[in-house]
């Protein structure tokens, strides 16, 4: 919109931002609600075969006890669905409670899943002592040494293509098929996949800006990312954001995706959005005292976002249930600073 169309004594800038607060808004609209509510109907269909990297998963009835071993990922694409894992894999000390904010709302009042911690390895006794009817390890790194255990146990849902690589559409719809709710995971999908068109459409200064993105350790180091492939920079891209171009050459670390970003290259972070996550005040005051971080152009003119930790994990492990989260707590914030 060029100067003149603007009211008087509206700025470009409120504009931006009221656009981006409006859409968060409206994504939590297209997605509706998260909170438990009827369940989806099962397609009725039995037995069912999944296909994964691990080998087949066949399921004989309606699963009614669920044990989801993955880190993220696996319980949500449960409860996207209807189904509240009667166990679950403990998230890290990050995530309060050990379960995200999206998934305490879609169980709503139904009885928490018990939680179980696998820091010292796989609880097998314990999971076996739940009697469950499926076990869902799509997001379980560890899968492939625990595969033979796991599914003497249980049907044991493996990725289709390996830990971290498949996409949130293909995990909702293979563990649609496992629970039986095909019908309804290819719906959930679509639905999530409107509410992301509708935000991108709704903020098109987004469309070709550039941003960088990554972690902080607990300790102040800082990384980035510096992969098109990673699932955060494919979920600001869907927004119509450009990874820069000036941390694709980056030299990669033992993370897939992500390189360490020493002191003498924080100028590298440059964009016209910088996103940076911390899980503690110290990392994060740290990092920001550096004297080649308050140079970066970015940080001079305010286009340095810094997020906690929820939010980062809701965009880096995207799923049905935490994308909307994602959408309504960035969208304001890199509308933002687009403005500065």
């Amino acid at each position: 919109m060029a100067p003149a169309q603007i009211a008087p004594r509206v700025g470009r800038r409120h504009l931006f931002r009221a656009a981006g607060a409006g859409v968060a808004g409206a994504v939590l609209a297209a997605c509706g609600r998260t909170e438990t509510g009827p369940a989806p109907a099962s397609d009725g269909v039995f037995p069912v075969t999944v296909e994964g990297i691990e080998g087949p998963t066949t399921v004989d009835a309606e699963p009614q006890r669920v044990v989801t071993v993955g880190t993220y990922r696996d319980i949500d694409a449960a409860l996207a669905l209807g189904v509240v894992p009667v166990a679950a894999a403990e998230l890290p000390p990050m995530i309060p409670g050990g379960i995200t904010p999206w998934a305490k709302e879609r169980i709503g009042g139904s009885p928490m899943p018990e939680l179980f911690a696998t820091t010292g390895g796989m609880p097998f006794e314990k999971i076996a002592s739940l009697a469950p009817d499926l076990i869902i390890g799509t997001d379980y790194s560890g899968l492939a040494n625990d595969y033979g255990t796991l599914s003497g146990i249980a049907p044991t849902l493996s990725s289709a293509s390996g830990y971290n690589k498949d996409t949130w559409q293909v995990t909702t719809n293979r563990v649609g098929q496992a629970l039986g709710r095909a019908r309804a995971a290819a719906d959930t999908v679509a639905r999530i996949e409107a509410a992301i068109r509708a935000a991108r459409e709704q903020n098109p200064g987004f469309a070709g800006r550039t941003f960088t993105i990554g972690p902080v350790t607990p300790d102040g180091t800082v990384y980035t990312i510096n992969s098109t492939n990673d699932a955060s920079a494919r979920f600001l891209s869907d927004l119509g954001l450009t990874l820069s171009p000036s941390v694709l050459g980056l030299a990669g670390d033992r993370l897939p995706g992500r390189a360490v970003v020493s002191p003498e290259l924080l100028r590298t972070l440059d964009a016209d959005v910088m996103i940076l996550s911390y899980s503690n005040a110290a990392s994060r005051q740290k990092v920001e005292a550096e004297p080649l971080f308050q140079q970066i152009p970015a940080v001079r003119r305010g286009a340095y976002v810094p997020v906690e930790t929820t939010t980062a994990v809701s965009i880096a492990f995207p799923s049905a249930l935490s994308i909307p989260y994602g959408l309504q707590k960035t969208i304001p914030l890199i509308a933002a600073a687009l403005t500065r």
